[in-house]
């Protein structure tokens, strides 16, 4: 009898600046209140396990699913990230972000895939539009040894036959309103997105309809494989289902699977009250524009207005990675960040820009020594669509597509399947937690040598 049983896993609850902006929609569904039989369940209410549901919909209309967040949709990991959804190569352990040329011309072509899943999810289920813009981002540099990886970036896109456009100092301050850096490449077809409204009015979508049951605040505790079904303890009941699929990220260490194997890693932001009037202003003839700092270690930066935010302008800033969860979420943590931001903030906006940062908070990151997503069947009617590796909205967004195909009975096996499923299983990871407090010290060394980029 196959059996996994369920530690207590960690939960962020620090306040999501993204989340913030749609308060009023942030209404949790109830926890599981009976036992339920099910065609799938689905474990995770991210975006790995929505695009599951949303595609499972489309391909085996006639199954019953429920789905299982163990905290509230929008609050979680999926509704935390910075919302770009690169569709380049975008390596973070590279200088450049480049990786191995054929490899990225394949990637690349499939990660576009990921923006027209969700594109197609805010069609039929009549989501906000602006939830996903097609606004491109810019790869910015503010020090001379950054310059220099732009140009390597630039050139490198180029030769994937990539739409992209290099920029100097003047041309980037026309583009962006600021004045702080001195190259950058823009590439159009990268998509921005509102994570947490995106994940939110899906999952609200989703629930509408008759074959999906949708619960948060509802963990799972232990799963056990009858002769012709799984039995899940959800909650405080149980479901039965033929099918699972698990979409919870870095908690599948939490059921014993790929112990030892994953790094678990925060981020943080944060986000400006509204700018006023006069700060408005200043950017009124500015679209929203992103910023991914030439060095992987950098700052990330959003301009963010319009329905967006109600009306309003703010700024989001991103930057910082640590190694570990547990009490990296705490107040004299995101103190300490908040103050990080402050400088970085300045350092980009000078004295044009006093206003204050309304939310500060951390975001949880699953990754792999080796890099590898996981999409499989780990065992019988068991899969699993887990590990973005840093890049969430794309990746997660693949492998729940990519899982839904693979335990639905379509039998559809194209490009985006062969490359998940081939991904092969991460490596081991040794001498913990030595190894997680080495990775930590590399960290806070690359970030000292951002200099000016964090």
């Amino acid at each position: 009898m196959l059996r996994y049983k369920s530690q207590p896993d960690w939960i962020d609850r620090s306040p999501n600046g993204w989340s913030g902006l749609i308060q009023s929609q942030m209404v949790a569904n109830p926890d599981l209140a009976e036992d339920r039989e099910a065609d799938y369940l689905i474990v995770g209410g991210g975006l790995a396990g929505l695009e599951a549901a949303a595609h499972l919909v489309e391909v085996d209309p006639s199954a019953s699913i429920v789905l299982c967040e163990s905290y509230i949709i929008g609050e979680n990991s999926a509704g935390k990230n910075s919302g770009f959804m690169i569709e380049l190569p975008h390596n973070l352990q590279a200088s450049n972000y480049a990786g191995q040329f054929e490899r990225d011309k394949r990637m690349t072509r499939i990660k576009k895939r990921a923006i027209e899943f969700i594109d197609a999810n805010i069609a039929a289920y009549g989501l906000r539009p602006g939830i996903l813009q097609r606004q491109g981002k810019f790869n910015a540099a503010a020090t001379a040894g950054s310059v220099r990886k732009v140009i390597e970036y630039t050139r490198y896109l180029e030769s994937l036959g990539e739409d992209c456009r290099i920029l100097n100092g003047g041309e980037i301050q026309s583009a962006l309103g600021i004045d702080f850096y001195q190259k950058a490449v823009y590439t159009p077809n990268t998509a921005l997105l509102q994570p947490a409204e995106y994940v939110r009015t899906l999952a609200n979508a989703l629930g509408r309809l008759d074959n999906i049951l949708i619960c948060e605040n509802t963990r799972l505790k232990a799963l056990v494989r009858d002769p012709d079904c799984f039995v899940a303890s959800v909650g405080d009941h149980f479901v039965k289902a033929r099918k699972i699929i698990l979409a919870n990220n870095g908690g599948i260490e939490k059921l014993g699977i790929f112990e030892g194997r994953l790094i678990h890693m925060m981020t943080y932001s944060s986000l400006t009250a509204p700018l006023d009037t006069e700060q408005s202003a200043h950017f009124d003839n500015y679209d929203d524009w992103g910023v991914i700092p030439a060095h992987p270690l950098g700052t990330t930066v959003r301009k963010l207005s319009g329905d967006t935010t109600g009306g309003q302008t703010r700024i989001l800033i991103r930057n910082t990675f640590k190694v570990g969860r547990k009490d990296s979420s705490r107040g004299r943590v995101l103190e300490r960040l908040r103050h990080r931001h402050r400088r970085s903030f300045e350092q980009r906006f000078g004295d044009r820009l006093d206003t204050p940062f309304e939310y500060t908070w951390g975001g949880q990151l699953c990754l792999t020594s080796n890099g590898s997503p996981i999409v499989k069947e780990l065992e019988r009617d068991l899969y699993m669509a887990v590990c973005c590796n840093g890049l969430g909205t794309i990746n997660s967004t693949l492998a729940g597509h990519c899982v839904a195909d693979l335990a639905s009975e379509t039998g559809r096996h194209d490009e985006l399947a062969e490359e998940l499923i081939c991904c092969g299983q991460p490596d081991d990871i040794d001498f913990r937690p030595i190894s997680d407090a080495i990775l930590n010290c590399k960290l806070m060394l690359g970030q000292h040598h951002a200099g000016r980029e964090l």
